[in-house]
Protein backbone atom coordinates (compact mmCIF):
# COMPACT_ATOMS: atom_id res chain seq x y z
CA UNK A 1 0.00 0.00 0.00
CA UNK A 2 1.23 3.26 -1.19
CA UNK A 3 2.07 5.82 2.07
CA UNK A 4 -0.49 8.63 2.51
CA UNK A 5 0.85 11.69 0.61
CA UNK A 6 2.53 14.29 3.09
CA UNK A 7 0.29 17.41 4.78
CA UNK A 8 0.40 20.54 2.85
CA UNK A 9 2.87 23.06 4.46
CA UNK A 10 0.92 26.44 4.92
CA UNK A 11 1.61 29.79 6.79
CA UNK A 12 0.12 30.60 9.91
CA UNK A 13 -0.92 34.19 9.43
CA UNK A 14 -2.36 34.66 12.84
CA UNK A 15 -0.83 36.98 15.27
CA UNK A 16 2.01 35.50 17.72
CA UNK A 17 2.22 38.28 20.13
CA UNK A 18 5.09 37.73 22.69
CA UNK A 19 6.39 34.61 20.83
CA UNK A 20 7.13 36.63 17.10
CA UNK A 21 10.58 38.01 18.57
CA UNK A 22 11.43 35.26 19.87
CA UNK A 23 11.07 33.21 16.44
CA UNK A 24 12.33 35.45 14.86
CA UNK A 25 15.45 35.30 16.80
CA UNK A 26 15.68 31.13 16.59
CA UNK A 27 14.95 30.98 13.13
CA UNK A 28 11.36 29.10 14.18
CA UNK A 29 8.22 29.48 11.45
CA UNK A 30 4.59 28.98 12.94
CA UNK A 31 3.02 26.61 9.72
CA UNK A 32 0.01 24.66 9.61
CA UNK A 33 -1.85 22.13 7.70
CA UNK A 34 -4.63 22.03 4.98
CA UNK A 35 -6.66 21.57 8.30
CA UNK A 36 -5.35 24.87 10.17
CA UNK A 37 -3.63 22.95 12.83
CA UNK A 38 -0.28 24.60 13.86
CA UNK A 39 3.37 23.02 14.16
CA UNK A 40 6.28 25.21 14.38
CA UNK A 41 9.31 24.32 11.87
CA UNK A 42 12.57 25.69 10.42
CA UNK A 43 11.81 27.64 7.42
CA UNK A 44 14.84 26.61 5.69
CA UNK A 45 15.57 22.71 6.43
CA UNK A 46 14.03 19.56 5.79
CA UNK A 47 14.68 15.93 6.72
CA UNK A 48 15.07 13.37 3.79
CA UNK A 49 14.13 9.63 4.69
CA UNK A 50 15.54 7.58 1.84
CA UNK A 51 13.23 4.79 1.23
CA UNK A 52 15.72 1.68 0.46
CA UNK A 53 17.89 2.83 3.09
CA UNK A 54 21.09 1.36 1.09
CA UNK A 55 23.66 3.03 0.80
CA UNK A 56 23.26 3.70 -2.94
CA UNK A 57 20.11 5.52 -2.21
CA UNK A 58 22.16 7.04 0.20
CA UNK A 59 24.24 8.49 -2.02
CA UNK A 60 21.78 8.96 -4.47
CA UNK A 61 20.02 11.50 -1.85
CA UNK A 62 23.13 12.86 -1.29
CA UNK A 63 23.77 13.84 -5.11
CA UNK A 64 20.67 15.12 -5.63
CA UNK A 65 21.51 17.93 -2.78
CA UNK A 66 24.75 18.69 -3.60
CA UNK A 67 23.34 19.00 -7.57
CA UNK A 68 21.55 22.30 -6.17
CA UNK A 69 24.24 24.99 -5.27
CA UNK A 70 21.39 27.14 -3.10
CA UNK A 71 21.19 23.83 -0.93
CA UNK A 72 23.51 21.38 1.39
CA UNK A 73 24.28 18.49 3.38
CA UNK A 74 23.53 19.58 7.37
CA UNK A 75 26.75 18.89 8.84
CA UNK A 76 25.71 17.45 12.09
CA UNK A 77 23.95 14.43 10.31
CA UNK A 78 26.65 14.20 7.01
CA UNK A 79 29.13 11.98 8.23
CA UNK A 80 27.08 9.18 9.56
CA UNK A 81 23.55 9.20 8.44
CA UNK A 82 21.13 8.04 11.60
CA UNK A 83 19.74 4.98 9.18
CA UNK A 84 18.17 6.02 6.27
CA UNK A 85 18.16 10.11 7.12
CA UNK A 86 19.75 12.89 5.49
CA UNK A 87 19.23 17.16 6.08
CA UNK A 88 19.10 19.13 3.84
CA UNK A 89 18.90 23.02 4.29
CA UNK A 90 19.19 25.92 2.28
CA UNK A 91 22.97 27.61 2.64
CA UNK A 92 23.07 31.37 3.99
CA UNK A 93 19.17 31.69 4.00
CA UNK A 94 17.94 34.73 5.86
CA UNK A 95 14.31 35.61 4.49
CA UNK A 96 12.10 37.66 6.37
CA UNK A 97 8.23 39.16 6.06
CA UNK A 98 7.35 41.54 8.30
CA UNK A 99 9.77 40.14 11.19
CA UNK A 100 8.17 36.59 10.14
CA UNK A 101 9.99 33.48 8.84
CA UNK A 102 8.03 32.28 5.98
CA UNK A 103 7.66 28.90 4.26
CA UNK A 104 7.40 29.23 0.97
CA UNK A 105 10.99 28.00 0.49
CA UNK A 106 10.40 25.29 2.91
CA UNK A 107 7.62 24.04 0.16
CA UNK A 108 9.79 24.59 -2.73
CA UNK A 109 12.50 22.01 -1.24
CA UNK A 110 10.04 19.78 0.00
CA UNK A 111 8.40 19.71 -3.40
CA UNK A 112 11.67 19.41 -5.38
CA UNK A 113 12.95 16.14 -3.13
CA UNK A 114 9.31 14.28 -3.14
CA UNK A 115 9.31 14.52 -6.92
CA UNK A 116 12.42 12.96 -7.03
CA UNK A 117 11.19 10.25 -5.41
CA UNK A 118 12.37 10.97 -2.01
CA UNK A 119 10.49 11.09 1.23
CA UNK A 120 10.67 15.01 2.13
CA UNK A 121 9.59 16.16 5.83
CA UNK A 122 10.01 19.44 7.38
CA UNK A 123 11.96 19.94 10.16
CA UNK A 124 9.97 20.19 13.10
CA UNK A 125 10.96 22.32 15.78
CA UNK A 126 10.94 20.52 20.05
CA UNK A 127 10.17 22.96 22.91
CA UNK A 128 10.71 22.30 26.63
CA UNK A 129 8.83 24.90 27.48
CA UNK A 130 5.41 27.13 26.76
CA UNK A 131 8.07 29.28 23.81
CA UNK A 132 8.18 26.87 20.53
CA UNK A 133 4.81 25.49 21.87
CA UNK A 134 2.07 26.08 19.74
CA UNK A 135 -0.88 24.23 21.35
CA UNK A 136 -1.38 27.67 22.48
CA UNK A 137 -0.83 29.61 18.82
CA UNK A 138 -4.24 30.01 16.73
CA UNK A 139 -6.41 29.15 19.87
CA UNK A 140 -9.22 31.33 20.09
CA UNK A 141 -8.92 31.71 24.30
CA UNK A 142 -5.23 32.52 23.85
CA UNK A 143 -2.83 34.08 21.02
CA UNK A 144 -5.41 35.39 18.61
CA UNK A 145 -7.82 36.72 21.41
CA UNK A 146 -8.10 40.41 21.46
CA UNK A 147 -8.57 39.88 25.21
CA UNK A 148 -5.72 37.75 26.20
CA UNK A 149 -2.79 39.59 24.13
CA UNK A 150 -1.11 41.83 26.29
CA UNK A 151 -3.10 40.16 29.87
CA UNK A 152 -0.88 40.46 32.38
CA UNK A 153 0.78 37.20 33.12
CA UNK A 154 -0.34 35.59 29.68
CA UNK A 155 0.94 36.63 26.09
CA UNK A 156 2.29 39.93 25.53
CA UNK A 157 3.48 39.80 29.03
CA UNK A 158 7.61 40.18 29.63
CA UNK A 159 7.39 37.01 32.27
CA UNK A 160 5.96 34.69 29.80
CA UNK A 161 9.39 34.19 27.84
CA UNK A 162 11.56 34.21 30.93
CA UNK A 163 12.76 30.72 33.18
CA UNK A 164 10.14 30.23 35.67
CA UNK A 165 12.71 28.61 37.90
CA UNK A 166 12.90 29.55 41.75
CA UNK A 167 15.46 29.02 44.43
CA UNK A 168 14.62 26.28 46.92
CA UNK A 169 16.32 24.35 49.55
CA UNK A 170 18.44 20.71 48.96
CA UNK A 171 15.64 18.40 50.09
CA UNK A 172 16.71 15.12 51.77
CA UNK A 173 18.39 12.76 49.41
CA UNK A 174 18.68 9.22 49.80
CA UNK A 175 22.08 7.09 49.71
CA UNK A 176 22.74 4.96 46.83
CA UNK A 177 22.40 0.85 46.64
CA UNK A 178 25.07 -0.17 45.45
CA UNK A 179 24.02 -3.64 44.64
CA UNK A 180 26.90 -6.03 45.17
CA UNK A 181 26.82 -8.00 41.17
CA UNK A 182 23.84 -5.60 39.83
CA UNK A 183 24.10 -3.32 37.00
CA UNK A 184 23.60 0.26 37.63
CA UNK A 185 20.68 1.29 35.35
CA UNK A 186 22.04 3.83 32.53
CA UNK A 187 19.79 6.77 31.56
CA UNK A 188 19.99 8.79 28.58
CA UNK A 189 18.46 12.79 28.90
CA UNK A 190 18.02 14.50 25.83
CA UNK A 191 17.74 18.10 26.68
CA UNK A 192 19.73 20.90 27.28
CA UNK A 193 22.48 19.50 28.53
CA UNK A 194 24.38 19.65 32.14
CA UNK A 195 26.18 22.27 33.85
CA UNK A 196 30.11 21.22 34.16
CA UNK A 197 33.04 22.87 35.64
CA UNK A 198 36.64 21.33 34.79
CA UNK A 199 35.03 18.37 33.44
CA UNK A 200 33.06 17.34 35.91
CA UNK A 201 29.75 17.57 36.72
CA UNK A 202 28.95 21.63 38.43
CA UNK A 203 26.90 20.42 41.46
CA UNK A 204 28.17 18.09 44.19
CA UNK A 205 25.51 15.76 44.35
CA UNK A 206 25.24 15.08 40.71
CA UNK A 207 29.16 13.87 40.44
CA UNK A 208 28.48 10.03 41.61
CA UNK A 209 25.89 9.92 39.31
CA UNK A 210 26.01 12.34 36.08
CA UNK A 211 28.22 10.90 33.25
CA UNK A 212 30.34 13.53 31.08
CA UNK A 213 31.39 12.04 27.89
CA UNK A 214 34.63 13.48 25.47
CA UNK A 215 33.96 15.24 23.07
CA UNK A 216 32.04 17.37 25.07
CA UNK A 217 29.87 20.04 22.54
CA UNK A 218 30.30 23.84 23.53
CA UNK A 219 29.83 25.37 20.59
CA UNK A 220 30.52 29.26 21.29
CA UNK A 221 27.21 30.30 19.40
CA UNK A 222 24.82 31.77 21.77
CA UNK A 223 21.64 29.79 21.05
CA UNK A 224 23.38 26.82 19.85
CA UNK A 225 22.21 23.18 20.98
CA UNK A 226 25.26 21.94 22.74
CA UNK A 227 25.80 19.61 26.08
CA UNK A 228 26.57 22.41 28.00
CA UNK A 229 23.73 23.79 30.51
CA UNK A 230 24.28 26.94 30.35
CA UNK A 231 23.09 29.52 32.48
CA UNK A 232 22.73 33.19 30.62
CA UNK A 233 24.45 32.00 27.18
CA UNK A 234 23.79 35.44 25.53
CA UNK A 235 25.40 37.26 28.20
CA UNK A 236 22.28 39.13 28.94
CA UNK A 237 22.64 39.07 32.56
CA UNK A 238 19.63 37.12 33.50
CA UNK A 239 18.70 33.77 33.08
CA UNK A 240 18.05 32.11 29.71
CA UNK A 241 14.62 31.01 29.18
CA UNK A 242 15.29 27.14 29.76
CA UNK A 243 19.15 27.20 31.56
CA UNK A 244 19.19 24.43 34.02
CA UNK A 245 16.79 22.68 32.25
CA UNK A 246 18.86 19.60 31.96
CA UNK A 247 20.53 19.96 34.86
CA UNK A 248 17.36 20.22 36.52
CA UNK A 249 16.02 17.04 35.18
CA UNK A 250 19.40 14.74 36.16
CA UNK A 251 18.52 16.01 40.28
CA UNK A 252 14.85 14.34 40.12
CA UNK A 253 16.16 10.86 38.49
CA UNK A 254 18.88 11.04 41.21
CA UNK A 255 16.32 11.84 43.95
CA UNK A 256 14.38 8.31 42.91
CA UNK A 257 16.86 6.71 41.96
CA UNK A 258 20.95 7.10 43.31
CA UNK A 259 22.41 4.45 41.67
CA UNK A 260 21.05 5.00 38.22
CA UNK A 261 24.04 6.45 35.91
CA UNK A 262 22.65 9.51 33.88
CA UNK A 263 24.31 10.65 30.80
CA UNK A 264 23.61 13.70 28.54
CA UNK A 265 23.56 14.50 24.67
CA UNK A 266 22.27 17.91 24.33
CA UNK A 267 19.64 18.62 22.12
CA UNK A 268 18.16 22.30 23.27
CA UNK A 269 19.32 25.51 23.21
CA UNK A 270 19.06 27.09 26.41
CA UNK A 271 16.16 29.19 25.03
CA UNK A 272 14.56 25.64 25.01
CA UNK A 273 14.20 24.88 21.34
CA UNK A 274 15.76 21.91 19.50
CA UNK A 275 14.82 19.87 15.53
CA UNK A 276 14.85 17.24 14.51
CA UNK A 277 17.98 17.69 13.35
CA UNK A 278 19.85 18.08 17.24
CA UNK A 279 17.37 14.97 17.84
CA UNK A 280 18.88 12.86 15.62
CA UNK A 281 22.33 13.94 15.89
CA UNK A 282 22.13 13.40 19.50
CA UNK A 283 21.40 9.71 19.35
CA UNK A 284 23.71 9.11 16.97
CA UNK A 285 26.37 10.46 19.23
CA UNK A 286 25.07 8.69 22.24
CA UNK A 287 25.13 5.44 20.23
CA UNK A 288 28.42 5.91 19.68
CA UNK A 289 29.54 5.52 23.18
CA UNK A 290 29.01 2.30 23.34
CA UNK A 291 26.64 2.85 26.55
CA UNK A 292 23.93 -0.14 26.88
CA UNK A 293 20.88 2.78 27.22
CA UNK A 294 17.90 1.58 29.45
CA UNK A 295 16.03 4.20 29.89
CA UNK A 296 16.21 7.54 27.54
CA UNK A 297 14.41 10.74 29.16
CA UNK A 298 13.09 13.60 26.72
CA UNK A 299 11.35 16.11 28.27
CA UNK A 300 10.78 17.73 25.11
CA UNK A 301 8.19 17.79 22.45
CA UNK A 302 6.65 19.29 19.13
CA UNK A 303 3.05 18.92 17.15
CA UNK A 304 3.67 17.49 13.88
CA UNK A 305 2.68 18.71 10.58
CA UNK A 306 -1.05 16.19 9.78
CA UNK A 307 -0.42 15.07 13.43
CA UNK A 308 2.24 11.95 12.01
CA UNK A 309 4.97 10.79 13.43
CA UNK A 310 7.71 12.57 13.19
CA UNK A 311 11.01 12.19 11.07
CA UNK A 312 13.23 11.56 14.13
CA UNK A 313 10.96 8.42 15.32
CA UNK A 314 13.10 6.19 12.67
CA UNK A 315 16.40 6.99 14.43
CA UNK A 316 14.74 6.55 18.02
CA UNK A 317 13.47 3.28 16.58
CA UNK A 318 16.60 2.08 14.74
CA UNK A 319 19.33 3.66 17.38
CA UNK A 320 17.57 2.76 20.54
CA UNK A 321 15.73 -0.20 19.90
CA UNK A 322 16.19 -1.56 23.33
CA UNK A 323 15.74 1.70 26.09
CA UNK A 324 12.54 2.56 27.11
CA UNK A 325 11.59 6.38 25.70
CA UNK A 326 9.73 8.38 28.47
CA UNK A 327 8.60 11.71 27.27
CA UNK A 328 6.91 14.46 28.60
CA UNK A 329 3.32 15.11 27.39
CA UNK A 330 3.14 18.72 26.53
CA UNK A 331 2.13 22.07 28.14
CA UNK A 332 -0.24 23.09 26.55
CA UNK A 333 -3.67 21.58 27.95
CA UNK A 334 -4.65 19.97 24.79
CA UNK A 335 -5.32 16.40 23.53
CA UNK A 336 -3.47 16.85 20.20
CA UNK A 337 -1.03 13.80 20.69
CA UNK A 338 2.39 15.96 21.44
CA UNK A 339 5.94 14.08 19.78
CA UNK A 340 7.10 12.26 20.73
CA UNK A 341 4.98 11.18 23.76
CA UNK A 342 2.04 10.18 21.76
CA UNK A 343 4.28 7.69 19.94
CA UNK A 344 2.95 4.33 20.49
CA UNK A 345 6.36 2.59 22.47
CA UNK A 346 7.14 5.63 24.28
CA UNK A 347 6.16 6.32 27.78
CA UNK A 348 4.06 9.91 27.50
CA UNK A 349 3.86 11.46 31.19
CA UNK A 350 1.11 14.28 32.34
CA UNK A 351 1.64 16.35 35.34
CA UNK A 352 -0.42 16.53 38.51
CA UNK A 353 -1.06 19.03 40.93
CA UNK A 354 -2.71 18.54 44.15
CA UNK A 355 -5.82 18.77 42.94
CA UNK A 356 -6.04 16.44 40.19
CA UNK A 357 -4.39 17.75 36.52
CA UNK A 358 -2.14 20.14 36.30
CA UNK A 359 -3.93 22.86 34.13
CA UNK A 360 -0.97 23.26 31.92
CA UNK A 361 -0.64 19.28 31.25
CA UNK A 362 -1.66 17.97 28.18
CA UNK A 363 -3.66 15.01 28.35
CA UNK A 364 -5.54 12.30 26.20
CA UNK A 365 -5.75 8.46 25.67
CA UNK A 366 -2.20 8.82 24.21
CA UNK A 367 -0.68 9.40 28.03
CA UNK A 368 0.57 6.19 29.98
CA UNK A 369 1.19 8.01 33.14
CA UNK A 370 1.42 10.88 35.24
CA UNK A 371 3.03 12.68 38.35
CA UNK A 372 3.48 15.62 40.53
CA UNK A 373 4.25 18.14 38.21
CA UNK A 374 3.73 21.50 40.50
CA UNK A 375 6.82 23.12 42.18
CA UNK A 376 9.07 20.30 41.71
CA UNK A 377 12.65 20.39 43.94
CA UNK A 378 15.66 19.63 42.03
CA UNK A 379 19.73 20.33 40.96
CA UNK A 380 20.10 23.87 39.35
CA UNK A 381 23.39 25.98 38.83
CA UNK A 382 25.63 26.37 42.20
CA UNK A 383 26.23 30.48 42.18
CA UNK A 384 23.59 32.62 39.06
CA UNK A 385 22.12 35.33 41.15
CA UNK A 386 19.92 33.81 43.97
CA UNK A 387 20.28 30.20 43.24
CA UNK A 388 22.75 27.90 44.86
CA UNK A 389 21.93 24.59 43.72
CA UNK A 390 18.57 23.85 44.31
CA UNK A 391 15.25 25.39 42.47
CA UNK A 392 11.30 24.72 42.08
CA UNK A 393 9.91 24.30 38.96
CA UNK A 394 6.60 23.52 37.40
CA UNK A 395 5.60 21.42 34.25
CA UNK A 396 5.51 18.22 32.79
CA UNK A 397 8.95 17.84 31.61
CA UNK A 398 9.75 17.77 35.39
CA UNK A 399 7.45 14.73 35.84
CA UNK A 400 8.63 12.82 32.88
CA UNK A 401 12.08 12.24 35.21
CA UNK A 402 9.99 11.27 37.81
CA UNK A 403 8.41 7.92 36.10
CA UNK A 404 11.93 7.36 34.90
CA UNK A 405 13.44 7.67 37.78
CA UNK A 406 10.89 5.50 39.37
CA UNK A 407 11.56 2.61 36.36
CA UNK A 408 15.19 3.07 37.32
CA UNK A 409 14.93 2.06 40.37
CA UNK A 410 12.31 -1.10 40.00
CA UNK A 411 14.87 -2.91 37.06
CA UNK A 412 17.81 -2.19 39.39
CA UNK A 413 15.76 -3.51 42.79
CA UNK A 414 14.72 -6.39 40.84
CA UNK A 415 17.42 -6.60 37.48
CA UNK A 416 15.68 -6.64 34.70
CA UNK A 417 14.83 -4.33 32.00
CA UNK A 418 13.66 -0.98 31.91
CA UNK A 419 10.59 -2.47 29.79
CA UNK A 420 10.21 -5.55 31.99
CA UNK A 421 9.95 -3.00 34.74
CA UNK A 422 7.43 -0.50 32.99
CA UNK A 423 5.56 -3.77 32.47
CA UNK A 424 5.50 -4.63 36.06
CA UNK A 425 4.94 -1.34 37.32
CA UNK A 426 1.78 -0.03 34.97
CA UNK A 427 0.09 -3.32 35.94
CA UNK A 428 -0.15 -2.65 39.39
CA UNK A 429 -2.77 -2.10 40.92
CA UNK A 430 -2.55 1.58 41.25
CA UNK A 431 -4.70 4.60 40.68
CA UNK A 432 -5.23 5.62 37.31
CA UNK A 433 -6.40 8.82 36.04
CA UNK A 434 -8.96 9.89 33.19
CA UNK A 435 -6.87 10.87 30.40
CA UNK A 436 -3.58 10.70 32.26
CA UNK A 437 -2.89 6.99 32.88
CA UNK A 438 -1.21 5.57 35.71
CA UNK A 439 -0.62 7.98 39.01
CA UNK A 440 3.35 8.05 40.34
CA UNK A 441 2.94 9.97 43.58
CA UNK A 442 6.89 10.81 44.02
Amino acid sequence: MDPLPEPEVLDFDGPLGAYEEAFGRRRIAAAMDERGRVTLVRPHAIVIDVPEGTQRALDKARKAIDADDEVVLMPETGAKPAGRMLAARIDGYDAKVDGKWRTGDLQGLLKKFNAQGFHARPTHVYSSGIMGTPGVIGSPGVIGSPGVIGSPGVIGSPDLLSNSARPARRPELGEPLRIRGRERPNVLVLDTGLHTAKGKPEHADLVDCAVVHQPWLDPSTPGAWDDEDEPDDDHRGQLDHQGGHGTFITGIIRQLCPDARVHHAGVLSSFGDGDDVSVIAAIQRADGWDVPIDIAVMSFGAYSIGDRPPPMTATINRLLPDALVVASAGNNASRRPFFPAALPDVVAVGGLDSAGRAPFSNYGPWVDACAPAVDVVSTFFTDFGAFHGWAAWSGTSFAAPKVAGVIAREMYLKGISAKQAWARLKNYQRFHFPDLGQVFNF
